[in-house]
């Protein structure tokens, strides 16, 4: 599983923490939680959804909500 940081269905909490700039003991924290679900990758590191991440950030108001651009109807 290649990872790219954009572009990339699944991120390290590691490398999801940079692209969205928040702190990666928060992401380790949702999942220990189970806020935030993940899985292991093919290597064995553990890996989440980007855009389930991207969406319970959305909820907490630290990202922009999805404009028509990403499919959303416009308003």
């Amino acid at each position: 599983m290649a990872f790219d940081n954009e572009g990339s269905e699944w991120m390290t909490p590691v490398q999801y923490a940079k692209v969205r700039d928040v702190y990666a003991p928060q992401v380790y924290g949702w999942m220990k939680k189970g806020v935030l679900d993940w899985k292991y990758c093919d290597c064995g590191r553990r890996v989440i959804n980007v855009e389930e991440a991207d969406e319970l950030l959305r909820t907490k108001g630290k990202l922009p909500p999805k404009g028509p651009e990403d499919g959303a109807p416009e308003l």
